[in-house]
């Protein structure tokens, strides 16, 4: 919603997409209280969600928007966590890098076109002169 950046956990294991309230109400979401989940962390703890924004627009690229449906948790382990719905809608590949980085390439599923996303290991801070790389868009065919 172009209203600040979020740093966001790609995990694909996840059934959803969810965001911590704090950001949430940084951010003006605003969420239906009456849709809510009961999610069963990897450690086994169990939180239930304050409600279900919908539609919140994510922008990764100058271009490139996707509107999704997400929990929002108090005080969760992330800021933001995109599960399979977010792989799901757009198609995603992800390349590994041995550094702990990866390269998702994504799929618009309303122009079709493909976008390459740089990521960074988890904490990393990137190097000076990083925010001069142009994201390449291309066509899928």
């Amino acid at each position: 919603n172009q209203k600040g950046q979020v740093e966001t956990i790609l995990d694909t294991g996840s059934q959803i997409v969810c965001m911590a309230l704090d950001e949430a109400l940084h951010l003006g979401l605003t969420w239906n209280p009456d849709i809510c989940l009961r999610m069963e962390s990897a450690n086994s703890q169990v939180n239930t969600s304050v409600g279900l924004a919908n539609n919140v627009p994510f922008t990764f690229a100058e271009g490139f928007t996707i509107y999704l449906q997400v929990y929002i948790f108090v005080k969760p382990a992330y800021t933001a966590l995109l599960g399979c719905p977010f792989d799901t809608l757009t198609e995603s590949n992800i390349q590994n890098l041995q550094d702990g980085s990866a390269i998702i390439t994504t799929r618009d599923p309303h122009t079709g076109c493909q976008t390459a996303l740089p990521t960074l290991q988890k904490g990393k801070v990137p190097k000076a002169g990083l925010e001069e790389i142009v994201i390449q868009n291309f066509k899928s065919q």
